[in-house]
């Protein structure tokens, strides 16, 4: 069941967007204000927990620095790269540990509408070849653990397409992009209904999304945006229960009698301070899964460097 267990959290956590202020309305309006050649560079930290029962059953912790640059600015779009470099893991398995330093020393480059918003990874294939590289030494180091075998060929499939490395494995980014593109009121919270990726390869789950403007700071010209998202229980249930069925049977196991885990949650809770100019200063993602008596929970910090 442990096993189980892990690749059931694997999939959880991996099921995952919009403002310059106006201060006589009580509005902002997320806008990149972004020159060619402009740069800024950030410390991302990400902290890992495993709670049961009120106890801390594990944790580790992941920090890297990226550099950001806009590499080309036009009248309709910004081409921005995304420099990794200098990981830092502590604790958690060691499959995980080298896993989550898998793009050290890889350049992403992005395309953002005029506003700064998310449009697409442009150099998709880049990040594919450099995942697949580090995945087959890993295959290689880890080929007599069964478990991170397993963990490995979930990690592949990821990098295979655009659309999964866009809608899973660039969290940082989609993080830091999640407001821009957007207008928002004090006081009058945008509510929607939006679907999010399934890593499992179905259809997509419904999610309860919630927007509001917290604060404006005339003085330090920022703001803060805060963001809420809740996936749909019954859907990640159905979703969860059919994947770990099918990965039974490939794997010519019995499927576990207590398959179906209740509570079954998935929220993610986002607060970013962004300058008047687009740039973020600082910003915390929490996300939460829970799965009978087990509660995982991984936050990450984006900050600007001084």
């Amino acid at each position: 069941m442990k096993q189980f267990l892990t690749i059931l959290f694997f999939i959880l956590f991996n099921t995952t967007t919009f403002a310059q202020i106006n201060l006589k309305d009580s509005t902002v309006q997320a806008i990149g204000y972004w020159d060619k050649n402009e740069k800024q560079s950030y410390t991302i930290t990400t902290d890992k927990f495993k709670i049961r029962e009120g106890d801390t059953i594990s944790k580790s912790q992941l920090t890297y620095d990226v550099d950001i640059t806009i590499v080309d600015s036009t009248a309709n779009s910004y081409v921005i790269e995304w420099k990794y470099s200098n990981y830092r893991v502590t604790g958690g398995e060691l499959i995980r540990q080298k896993i989550d330093a898998g793009f050290q020393n890889l350049k992403i480059r992005i395309k953002t509408d005029d506003m700064g918003a998310f449009e697409e990874l442009l150099n998709w294939e880049d990040v594919r070849d450099h995942m697949k590289k580090s995945s087959t030494l890993l295959q290689e180091e880890f080929k007599h653990d069964p478990k991170a075998r397993e963990i490995m060929e979930e990690v592949t499939k990821i990098y295979n397409s655009k659309a999964n490395i866009e809608a899973i494995a660039i969290n940082d980014i989609q993080q830091f992009y999640t407001f821009h593109g957007g207008k928002y009121v004090k006081g009058e919270p945008v509510e929607a209904s939006i679907q999010v990726p399934n890593v499992t390869g179905g259809k997509p789950f419904d999610a309860d999304v919630f927007i509001y403007l917290d604060e404006i700071n005339e003085k330090e010209e920022n703001y803060i945006l805060r963001y809420e998202l809740s996936v749909d229980e019954k859907q990640l249930q159905q979703a969860v229960k059919e994947y770990l069925t099918n990965l039974a049977k490939k794997a010519g196991k019995p499927v576990p009698k207590d398959l179906v885990l209740n509570p079954l949650v998935n929220t993610t809770l986002i607060g970013s301070r962004i300058h008047d100019y687009g740039w973020v200063i600082y910003s915390i993602s929490t996300k939460t899964v829970s799965a009978g008596e087990i509660l995982n929970i991984e936050e990450r910090v984006i900050e600007i460097k001084d």
